[in-house]
C-alpha cells in the first residue's frame, strides 16, 4: 500500500495513515496549529501506537468537525480512518449537477462501502435534475419518458431507511415519471425535515401516505397554480401533528380575501405544535385560529391584504411573537402585538408605515432595511428616534441595511443617543455601498 506525506509518495507494509495527512487535515478543517512532524520516514510506528491509544468513538467525534471535503481526504488515507469519517460524509449530500447525480444514485444503491442505508440529509436541486433555473420564470419541467432520473432516486429513496432530512425539487413531474419515488416517499420513516418544491395534486396524495413525522415542512408552488381548497387539504395531512416549522410558497387560500364567510373557515382546526410559520407569495391567514402556540412569523409579498377581514386575521396583542419578518404594509395583521426581534423590510417609501410598525410592535431588536428614499431623509431618523422614545418602547438593539453612502448614513444616526432617553445599548448598522461608490 502507498501511504501519503507531504507532497511524497512513500512504501508502507501497514494500512495505517500517515500522522502528517491527519495532522494536516484536522488543522485544516478546525483551524487548529498543529505542529509539523519532522521525520515522516518514521510515521509508521507512530501511527500504529496512535490507534491504540484513540479509540474509535473519539475519531467519530474529530470526523463530526470536518469538513465535507476534509472528511472525504480523510477516508482514502486507511480502512481506520474511512470507517471514523463514514457518518460524516453521508450526513449531507447535494449534487451540483445531472451527472453528480446519476453517479451518487449508482454509488448509493449498488456500493458496499456507501450505502443508501447510511444517507441521512439528501438535498436535490433543479440543476442537479436538468431542469431549467427559475431565475426567468416559473416554467414547468417534464422528465423524458428514457430519463434514468426518476427511477434511480425512487431505488435510493427506497434504500435510505435512516433519511433524516430531505429537500427534492420538481417533485410533481418525478412523481409522473414514476410513481415509485412517491411510494419511496411515502415509507420514509425517519425524516425530521422534509421540504417538497413545484409541487401538485399527485405531491399531495403522496403527503397523505407519507410515514415520517417531521417537525419541519415545506411545501412550495412553483410551476403550477394553487388550489383554493388548499387550506382545507392541509389539514387533512398527518405528517402536519409535529410539524414545528411550517413554510409554504405560492398558496391560494380560498377564491376571495380572508375573512369569516369564506367556505370552511369555521371548520378549521388548530395545529398547536406550529412554532414557525413562514408564508411567501400567500395571502393572509387566521393565523391565531390556526396556530394558537405560533412564535416566529414571516411573511414575504403577502397579498390580498387590503380587503382581509382583520378581525380574523389579526394576532392578538395578548400574545407575543418572539420574531418577526415583515414589510411595512403586511405588518398590518400584527400592529399593536409585542415584538421581540422585528425585522422590516421597508421596501416602499412609506414613512408613515415604516413608522407606526415600529411604534406599534415596540421591539426590543429592530433590523431595518429602507430604501434610499428614505434612509437620506431627516425627518424618517427623527421619526425612527421617537418611535424609539415613546412610552412602551423597549428598544435596546438596531441593526441597519442602508442603499447608501456609508457618511451619509451615519449623518442622520449622530444625534441617536443625544435625543434618546430609552437608547439602545448596543448599536450595529450593516451598509450596501451604492452604486456610485
Amino acid at each position: 500500500m502507498s501511504c501519503y506525506s507531504g507532497k511524497r509518495f512513500y512504501a508502507g507494509k501497514a494500512s495505517t495513515p500517515t500522522m502528517q495527512h491527519v495532522y494536516d487535515t484536522i488543522s485544516r478543517s478546525l483551524n487548529l496549529p498543529f505542529a509539523r512532524l519532522r521525520n515522516p520516514r518514521r510515521l509508521e510506528d507512530e501511527a500504529t501506537a496512535y490507534h491504540q491509544t484513540l479509540n474509535y468513538d473519539l475519531w467519530y467525534r474529530i470526523a463530526s468537525y470536518l469538513t465535507i471535503e476534509d472528511a472525504r481526504s480523510l477516508a482514502m488515507v486507511c480502512k481506520e480512518c474511512h470507517a471514523a469519517t463514514l457518518p460524516r460524509l453521508l450526513s449531507s449530500m447535494e449534487p451540483s449537477d445531472e451527472s453528480g447525480l446519476q453517479k451518487m444514485c449508482t454509488s448509493l444503491s449498488s456500493s458496499v462501502y456507501y450505502p443508501a442505508s447510511l444517507l441521512q440529509g439528501l438535498r436535490i436541486g433543479r440543476k442537479a435534475l436538468g431542469a431549467p433555473n427559475l431565475a426567468a420564470g416559473w416554467i414547468r419541467y417534464r422528465f423524458q419518458r428514457k430519463s434514468p432520473i426518476p427511477g434511480a432516486l425512487a431505488t435510493v429513496l427506497s434504500q435510505a431507511v435512516n433519511l433524516r432530512s430531505l429537500s427534492l425539487q420538481c417533485v410533481e413531474d418525478l412523481i409522473e415519471a414514476d410513481a415509485r419515488l412517491g411510494d419511496a416517499l411515502a415509507t420514509l420513516k425517519c425524516l425530521d425535515t422534509l421540504d417538497l418544491l413545484d409541487i401538485g395534486p399527485k405531491t399531495f396524495e403522496v403527503a397523505m401516505r407519507i410515514e415520517s413525522r417531521p417537525t419541519a415542512f415545506g411545501l412550495h408552488y412553483e410551476s403550477r397554480d394553487s388550489t383554493p381548497d388548499d387550506l382545507l387539504r392541509l389539514m387533512e395531512i398527518p405528517l402536519l401533528e409535529r410539524v414545528r416549522k411550517l413554510v409554504l410558497c405560492r398558496f391560494q387560500f380560498g377564491n376571495a380575501p380572508m375573512n369569516a364567510d369564506l367556505p370552511g373557515v369555521k371548520s378549521l382546526r388548530p395545529w398547536p405544535a406550529v412554532e414557525e410559520l413562514r408564508l411567501s407569495f400567500c395571502s393572509y391567514l387566521p393565523f391565531h385560529q390556526l396556530f394558537p402556540n405560533l412564535r416566529v412569523l414571516s411573511l414575504w409579498r403577502a397579498w390580498q391584504m387590503a380587503d382581509a377581514d382583520m378581525s380574523l386575521v389579526a394576532w392578538p396583542p395578548a400574545a407575543p411573537l418572539r420574531r418577526a419578518t415583515v414589510d411595512q404594509h403586511n405588518i398590518r395583521c400584527l400592529l399593536g402585538t409585542p415584538v421581540h426581534f422585528l425585522d422590516l423590510k421597508s421596501y416602499f417609501v412609506d414613512r408613515e408605515a415604516t413608522l407606526s410598525a415600529v411604534r406599534e410592535t415596540s421591539p426590543v431588536a429592530l433590523s431595518l432595511w429602507c430604501p434610499q428614499g428614505e434612509g437620506t431623509s431627516h425627518e424618517f431618523w427623527s421619526g425612527v428616534i421617537s418611535a424609539a422614545n415613546a412610552p412602551q418602547a423597549r428598544l435596546r438593539y438596531l441593526i441597519i441595511t442602508l442603499p447608501v453612502d456609508l457618511h451619509d448614513g451615519l449623518r442622520w444616526l449622530g444625534p441617536w443617543r443625544v435625543q434618546s432617553h430609552h437608547c439602545a445599548s448596543s448599536l450595529c448598522c450593516t451598509f450596501q455601498s451604492s452604486p456610485t461608490t
